[in-house]
């Protein structure tokens, strides 16, 4: 994937030029102002700037521009229009000129005499789309681009939340933090955050130090943790699932320590990996290692291994329950005026119900005598709770 940046002067051409670069391969950023096209290159990480249609006032005015907020390193090629602009143009440090009209298949193949040399010298590898990110992420290619230009700039990582920090001087590593965490320990904390969102920032760095003295095979041991980080997630059935700590922890048999009691206390709630990794500041693969060892030992569960929870069956009340819930029904009869209130006709129900048997009453000092009111309330209570 190729990032270009084209300066565009003459709005006629948009459409042809957003036709021609959403092509695969191309991430195009369109500006129509100087400031915005610095602006781009200061906050992306850029293969190339195409200034459409060029001359030689314009190009010289980017140059300068480029220049003065260090940002010489990116090629620039100038489409020209005017046979006189070719010349002229060609005189500056442009990587190419192209003079249109010319046929798409030609562009292209300009455009990659300019990048491919790029690519090869900076040591890029056409990544594939499906999992590539475990074997050369952004955050390490990010890393190769500043070496390359050998330019001053602020790598910035961020992840839910969490801001990573790798600062560069001529193109080498000077610092790099992490939370507490600082030197190697931060870059193999950034590398493993595979879905955080890495801008790079070309500007003046005053920090102190070089960490690629200390450790000239950086790169090779970031590529190396992201290829056994990948490998270490095909561990598990799926990497997006959502995990919980089992309920009867206490009834099991694992390996307890500092890591795995902080793992199952994170995921009281449930979490995933990637924001194990984010907000945890131990190694990423002794994670990995740890939470596939809590899996096996059911330590940790996935949403689909929950036990489901015990549904409460309601018990029936017994006939002696639902007479004495009746009690404030006898009281609110009582409360009635002694008109008798007419009874009303009997529902009618397809149901044959056997008759209930009279219910003897042994305490003496109950009257059996009950109103028809309170009558036919018991009797539509007790129709109810037995239906």
């Amino acid at each position: 994937m190729y990032d270009v940046v084209v300066y565009l002067l003459d709005e006629k051409y948009r459409e042809e030029v957003s036709q021609i670069f959403s092509s695969p391969g191309y991430q195009l950023h369109l500006a129509t102002k100087l400031p915005t096209v610095i602006e781009v290159c200061q906050n992306d990480v850029l293969d190339l700037i195409i200034v459409w249609p060029g001359n030689f006032e314009i190009v010289s005015a980017l140059f300068q521009h480029l220049e003065n907020h260090q940002l010489k390193h990116l090629p620039v090629i100038a489409v020209v229009r005017k046979a006189e602009e070719f010349h002229y143009i060609a005189a500056l440090p442009v990587a190419g000129v192209i003079s249109i009209p010319i046929p798409k298949m030609e562009f292209y193949r300009l455009i990659y005499q300019v990048l491919e040399p790029l690519r090869k010298a900076s040591g890029f590898t056409q990544i594939p789309a499906s999992d590539g990110a475990f074997l050369d992420s952004s955050f390490i290619e990010a890393i190769r681009r500043i070496q390359v230009a050998q330019a001053d700039a602020l790598l910035t990582v961020t992840e839910r939340g969490h801001i990573g920090r790798v600062y560069f001087h001529q193109g080498r590593i000077v610092r790099a933090s992490l939370r507490a965490l600082e030197g190697m320990e931060a870059l193999r904390k950034l590398a493993g955050l595979i879905r955080a969102e890495v801008k790079v920032h070309f500007t003046k760095v005053t920090e102190k130090g070089d960490l690629e003295t200390e450790n000239p095979l950086i790169l090779p041991e970031l590529k190396n943790q992201t290829t056994e980080q990948k490998k270490l997630i095909r561990l598990f059935s799926a990497s997006h699932d959502r995990y919980r700590t089992n309920p009867e922890l206490e009834n099991l048999e694992y390996s307890k320590n500092e890591l795995s009691v902080q793992i199952l206390k994170l995921c009281q709630e449930s979490s995933d990996l990637y924001e194990l990794l984010a907000v945890m500041n131990q190694d990423n693969l002794e994670i990995l290692r740890t939470v596939n060892q809590l899996l096996e030992k059911k330590a940790l569960l996935t949403a689909k291994e929950m036990p489901s929870p015990v549904t409460q069956k309601e018990e029936k009340k017994s006939l002696s329950q639902i007479i004495n819930s009746l009690g404030g029904l006898f009281k609110k009869s009582k409360k009635v005026s002694k008109e008798k209130v007419p009874l009303p006709e009997p529902v009618k129900t397809e149901i044959v119900e056997s008759p209930l048997p009279a219910a003897k009453i042994a305490d003496p000092g109950v009257s059996s005598e009950i109103d028809p009111e309170s009558a036919i309330k018991i009797e539509r209570f007790i129709r109810k709770t037995y239906s």
